[in-house]
């Protein structure tokens, strides 16, 4: 009797080989596997579908893209060609492209496994636009349907920490680690601390410098469990980042080597070690355990300096960064031009100071030419040094901080100086999706962007703020008024490698 069921061709196979090699991160092999069928018809679905997988997964989003045009057409009713069209789409940062894609998909999907990775997507889409909300069902649905993924659950955790529902939010964040932006680091053969064992604790930074520095609040409480619990702390962070942390926790035994393969000390004692974010899950449960007090310290030398110097401009100082992130952390969302912040440089006669970690010296001649009144100026010692020490003692010397939302946010946070931080609509769970204040640091204010790619009208509405925040009326050019009471005087307060196949989202690395 012959079979209903179609026939495994020696083509299936290889190309189902290829797909599960270039999963396993042999993607030249599995590339030349899925050409050769290619070439034997190029209108091959299965085979383009595979290339563009390929590409997918050593980021070339913009060739799988046209790719995976072609097998949606091709192939409309492959639940795994709309699951790889979305991902194009979503690396592209083309949000209802995406979300159609993955719908698609849904319809089309024939197995409960792959309906999960389409919600587990579609999670993961919304929260990389703050859309977390709306993304919590998606990630609850992948949950039921596939007990066991990691992403689900993981993606639930950003959705859960971004509505502050710390307490199961952190333990859904766990299930990050071992991702390629959340690797597990270990010293010395040691198991991850999960709250309650004693020994020798290593907490290692993770992520950017920002996260480092945001999440470095929490070794204090770490040290004060250790030292009740007859315990040793030891902090492992990004060299750039070791004095700052050894001076403002001098009890605590830190290390710069974060990121280095040959580190210069004994880690043979470790017996537990955690990534720095994790301490979430012990020390920060409840909204009453968010202190948001100051806790690094900058270097006194250095921050006499910078103070000397700016008490010379008999007006307020105040740093301000417009641009921030990298294309995989949604920095097509966090990139504003100097003409745009005209309205916040010219509310008030300041001393603007550039915190840009690129160079912005053209940009500021540009904006000079146009604007003569502005003085804005570039401290490029200071802002492109390889010792962060150099940034964080100028930024503790400002009056105030205007940023986008970018590393210095954390810094000025850390140092209880009064920061005002837009926050497009796209945005990291930290920030929330809603309110001003900015749990992590009580002198951050978050001003939310309102509409995707729209700045203007609050521009105008922070610069008239701005001005009676520092009690100075609006300046126009050749008019502006020198303050003569500072910024910091008015006793004001401010107030916040895995495959891909089903993609998780999370707090990617930071310039």
């Amino acid at each position: 009797m012959q079979s209903d069921q179609p026939q495994d061709t020696v083509r299936d196979r290889e190309l189902r080989h290829a797909a599960e090699i270039a999963k396993a991160g042999e993607h030249e092999a599995g590339y030349d596997i899925a050409y050769k069928w290619l070439k034997s018809d190029p209108n091959d679905a299965d085979a383009l579908n595979t290339l563009a997988y390929i590409m997918l997964n050593t980021d070339k989003c913009a060739i799988a893209y046209p790719m995976l045009k072609q097998v949606t057409k091709l192939a409309p009713g492959n639940a795994l060609g709309w699951l790889n069209m979305g991902m194009a789409a979503s690396d592209l940062w083309r949000l209802s492209e995406a979300l159609r894609a993955y719908k698609r998909g849904i319809a089309c999907a024939t197995t409960a496994e792959q309906e999960s990775m389409l919600c587990v997507n579609i999670a993961s889409l919304l929260v990389d636009h703050g859309d977390f909300a709306q993304a919590e069902p998606y990630c609850r649905r992948a949950i039921e349907l596939n007990p066991e993924t990691m992403k689900g659950q993981a993606n639930l955790g950003f959705c859960q920490l971004a509505q502050r529902q710390w307490a199961e939010g952190w333990k859904n964040y766990r299930y990050c680690l071992d991702s390629e932006w959340r690797p597990i680091t270990q010293y010395n053969k040691e198991p991850l601390w999960t709250g309650t064992e004693k020994g020798t604790i290593c907490i290692y930074a993770e992520q950017g410098l920002g996260d480092e520095i945001s999440f470095g609040q929490m070794l204090n409480d770490m040290k004060a469990w250790c030292d009740a619990n007859e315990s040793k702390l030891i902090v492992d962070v990004n060299p750039r980042l070791e004095s700052l942390f050894a001076r403002s926790f001098p009890d605590i035994e830190v290390h710069g080597t974060r990121g280095i393969r040959q580190i210069t000390w004994d880690p043979r004692g470790i017996d537990y070690s955690l990534p720095m974010a994790q301490l979430g899950e012990y020390f920060r449960c409840r909204d009453d355990q968010f202190t948001g007090v100051p806790y690094i310290t900058p270097d006194p030398d250095r921050l006499f300096q910078w103070q000397s110097l700016f008490r010379t401009k008999k007006k307020p100082v105040i740093g301000i960064a417009w641009r921030g992130g990298i294309w995989k952390t949604a920095a097509k969302y966090r990139q504003l031009d100097l003409e745009t912040l005209y309205p916040v440089l010219s509310s008030i006669d300041a001393h603007w100071v550039s915190l840009q970690y690129k160079p912005s010296q053209h940009e500021i001649d540009a904006l000079k030419e146009q604007h003569p009144d502005i003085d804005l100026v570039e401290y490029a010692h200071c802002t492109l040094s390889n010792d962060y020490d150099d940034t964080v003692a100028m930024i503790a010397a400002l009056d105030m901080v205007i940023t986008m939302q970018t590393t210095v946010v954390h810094v000025a946070g850390g140092l209880g100086i009064p920061c005002w931080t837009f926050v497009p609509q796209t945005s990291q769970w930290r920030y929330g999706q809603e309110g001003e204040d900015f749990p992590w640091a009580n002198s951050v204010r978050i001003i939310r962007q309102e509409k995707r790619g729209e700045w203007a009208e609050i521009m105008q509405r922070t610069g008239g703020e701005l001005a009676n925040y520092t009690g100075i009326p609006a300046a126009t050019a050749g008019n502006a008024r020198k303050s003569k009471d500072k910024l910091r005087d008015s006793g004001r307060k401010v107030r916040r490698n895995r495959s891909k196949a089903d993609r998780l989202n999370g707090d990617r690395p930071l310039a």
